[in-house]
């Protein structure tokens, strides 16, 4: 039988997940078929073998279902997994996401009017340039046009 390995080559989430496990009796097919997503047994033999192969969302069925099975066994030395305390980012208040929101359009909104008149002034100077062009092709005069009703 190979040696097993000490909770340092597993790393925290693999020796709770074994050792959990292990303390109430359960075999690796008994687990994989309790949890509510398919797993292998291959996969949680790997994960309980190196915390590197556990997602979370393996860690947290493992948690759910040892809670159960330590409470339906009657037993109270139950311990949460690692990370168990981490709280979930708060919500933010829903009038703030509201405004955050208004706000971002309203700034896309000028965005894409600055980008229109930029635009629109990229098209007036390429006309003027291509005026001149023509113009000059033509032998006339460089000097730009007089504007109607200027009396030139």
């Amino acid at each position: 039988m190979p040696p097993v390995k000490t909770p340092e080559e597993r790393g925290p989430a693999a020796w709770w997940a074994y050792s959990t496990r292990d303390r109430i009796d359960m075999s690796v097919e008994q687990v994989v078929a309790l949890l509510p997503t398919t797993t292998d047994t291959s996969t949680l033999r790997k994960a309980e073998g190196d915390s590197r192969n556990m997602s979370r969302r393996l860690l947290r069925e493992l948690g759910d279902l040892y809670r159960r099975e330590y409470r339906a066994r009657g037993r109270s030395d139950y311990q949460e997994p690692p990370g168990h305390e981490r709280k979930r980012t708060e919500t933010p208040d829903l009038g703030d996401l509201v405004r955050a929101i208004s706000d971002l359009v309203t700034e896309m909104r000028l965005a894409r009017e600055r980008d229109q008149d930029a635009a629109a002034a990229m098209v007036g100077a390429a006309e003027a340039l291509l005026s001149a062009r023509q113009r000059v092709e033509a032998g006339e005069s460089t000097e730009p046009a007089a504007p109607v009703g200027s009396g030139r």
